[in-house]
C-alpha cells in the first residue's frame, strides 16, 4: 500500500470509528466518511476508543480526515466499508464512482445477499482495483477469460496469441513489473481473430467495437493484476486473485 494515501472508512458509525481509530492509533493515515452529527462529535471531543481489556485512548480530530462527501475516496489506497447490510448496494455504487482503480476495497459485513449486491456494483468479486474496472458484461468476460472459461485456453493462450501476432512486447510488458504498453483495438482484433471475437461479442452482448475498445483498455490491467511477480500464475494463484 502507498503510505502517502489514506485508508478511508466508509460509513463511520460505531464499528467504522473503532476500526479507523485503531488504525490511526497505529500511525496510519485515516479518513472517515461519516454523518455530519458524527463528524461534529469527533471535531468537538476527538475519537475515544475503549475496549473490555482496559484500552482507553482518544484520537485527536486533527489526526483524522473527516467528511460527509464521497470525494474523500478520491485518493484512497484502501476503502473499509462498515455500513449496515441495507446500505450495501448504495455504498458500493458510491465507492465504485469515486475510488481510484488501484484501491483495495474491503467490506466488513455478513449476510447471504451482500456478495451478490457487491458483485453487481464492484465487478464480480475481483480484488484490488479490478473491482472498479470489471463491471457489466465486459467484467464477466475478463474474469472468466483469465481463468480460462470464456477466452479459450485461459491466460496463457491469450498471451501466446498476442505474441504470435507480433504483439509480444506489449503482452510481455503486462506480465512484467514495468509500465504496461497500450494495445490498439485493431491489433487486438488481429491477435484474437474474427471467430473468437464473434464468440466473445455474442457471449457478452457487446458490439464488436465495444468489445475491442473495452478489451484494449482493460485487458492489460487484468493481466498485470494477475501477474504481480512477473510470471504466469498457477491455477490456484489465479483463483486467489479473482
Amino acid at each position: 500500500m502507498n503510505s502517502g494515501r489514506p485508508i478511508v472508512v466508509a460509513g463511520a458509525g460505531s464499528i467504522g470509528c473503532f476500526v479507523g481509530g485503531m488504525l490511526a492509533a497505529g500511525g496510519h493515515r485515516v479518513a472517515l466518511l461519516a454523518r455530519p452529527r458524527v463528524i461534529g462529535e469527533i471535531a468537538a471531543h476527538g475519537l475515544r476508543l475503549t475496549s473490555f481489556d482496559g484500552f482507553d485512548r482518544t484520537i485527536a480530530a486533527s489526526a483524522l480526515s473527516l467528511s460527509d462527501n464521497p470525494s474523500i475516496f478520491g485518493d484512497a489506497a484502501v476503502v473499509l466499508a462498515t455500513v449496515k447490510s441495507a446500505d450495501t448496494a448504495g455504498m458500493a455504487d458510491t465507492i465504485a464512482s469515486h475510488t481510484p482503480d488501484d484501491a483495495i476495497i474491503v467490506f466488513f459485513q455478513q449476510g447471504v445477499y451482500n456478495v451478490a449486491s457487491l458483485c453487481d456494483s464492484l465487478g464480480g468479486g475481483l480484488g484490488g482495483g479490478l473491482g472498479n474496472i470489471l463491471k457489466g458484461p465486459l467484467g464477466g468476460l475478463l474474469a472468466g477469460g483469465a481463468a480460462g472459461s470464456v477466452i479459450s485456453g485461459g491466460l496463457g493462450d491469450v498471451l501466446k496469441q498476442l505474441q504470435q501476432s507480433g504483439q509480444g512486447d506489449k503482452a510481455n510488458s503486462w506480465v512484467g513489473t514495468g509500465e504496461n504498453k497500450p494495445i490498439a483495438p485493431g491489433d487486438l482484433a488481429n491477435a484474437l481473430g474474427a471467430d473468437q471475437i464473434n464468440t466473445l461479442a455474442s457471449q457478452s452482448g457487446l458490439s464488436r467495437d465495444e468489445l475491442l475498445n473495452g478489451l484494449s483498455q482493460y485487458l492489460p490491467k487484468v493481466i498485470d493484476h494477475l501477474t504481480p511477480e512477473g510470471r504466469l500464475p498457477s491455477d490456484s494463484e489465479v483463483s486467489t486473485r479473482l
